[in-house]
């Protein structure tokens, strides 16, 4: 099965804070991404991950058949959770799943989807009915061929499935955030027809869910400080969780050095509005004199 990528996955947007859009990959990581994602079959399902790991902690339906459900315990289930900053929402760990330019959703993120004031059009899809062979249930946000549809896939491991075994497919919607909470927990989002609720919870780590990856931003993370070519980015937070990416350095400036400790180097040329060349030169050494017209 194709895992979903950039190449091979299209983008489903919705609705973010202040006319933004946040971009998300079709499909659960693990699912079949030549499937239609708006039309509710197994191939969307997808695969299931404990909080802060990379690898894949229990499949998901490889058929439509019963067997293909993949309903039973897991060889070698770990109950044991993933340590914190395993997953972060500043930045893309190296145990992050997604593929190349996405990433877990945060917190903040996931809340902004489900904001009616932000995507109006929010509903509930299928049968609630729990069985390991109902794949016609979801949660649906935008109409057409826009927006998201989340299966309800269900989880692995949960509270009366400590070896793996699959709960609650098709009653229980639950998909990571890449945000901690205490103790070994951390939150993610929950939905389910009865109440209509559609909400953030929190779940042990060792729980698996099916992660629907979004679009990632570029930075830096926390304790490199030292700004290079390659990881000249600089973030900070905007609206609604997402991330504004800057340049570490002025222009002219050199962008080998600690972008965070003042000195002559971090100055940079100076520039005319609406122009590309520099119209003065910024220090070139300490010595005070290095400023040139």
């Amino acid at each position: 099965r194709p895992r979903p990528s950039p190449s091979t996955n299209p983008i489903c947007e919705v609705n973010g804070p202040g006319g933004s859009k946040l971009r998300f990959l079709c499909f659960n990581l693990g699912a079949v991404a030549t499937a239609d994602p708006y039309t509710p079959r197994w191939e969307l399902n997808g695969d299931y991950y404990q909080w802060g790991r990379k690898t894949v902690a229990g499949p998901g339906p490889r058929d439509a058949t019963e067997a293909g459900a993949n309903p039973g315990p897991v060889p070698g289930w770990v109950n044991t959770s993933a340590p914190n900053a395993s997953w972060w929402d500043d930045h893309k760990t190296v145990n992050d799943p997604c593929p190349p330019g996405f990433r877990v959703p945060t917190e903040a993120q996931w809340r902004s989807v489900i904001d009616k004031k932000l995507n109006p059009e929010i509903s509930f899809v299928g049968r609630m009915w729990n069985n390991s062979m109902n794949y016609g249930s979801g949660l649906r946000i935008g109409s057409g061929s826009t927006g998201l549809f989340l299966p309800k896939a269900g989880s692995r491991g949960d509270v009366f499935a400590r070896d793996g075994s699959l709960e609650n497919r098709g009653y229980f919607g639950k998909y990571w955030s890449s945000s901690e909470t205490t103790g070994s927990n951390a939150i993610g989002l929950f939905f389910n027809f009865a109440g209509g609720y559609v909400q953030m919870s929190s779940y042990e780590r060792s729980v698996a869910l099916p992660v629907r990856c979004v679009e990632a931003m570029a930075d830096v993370s926390p304790g490199t400080r030292t700004a290079t070519a390659r990881t000249n980015a600089c973030v900070v937070n905007g609206p609604g969780g997402s991330k504004l990416t800057f340049s570490c350095f002025n222009l002219g400036a050199v962008a080998t050095t600690d972008p965070y400790t003042p000195r002559w180097e971090l100055n940079g040329d100076y520039y005319q509005w609406g122009r590309k060349t520099p119209a003065a030169f910024g220090p070139r050494d300490a010595s005070g004199g290095g400023c040139a017209l």
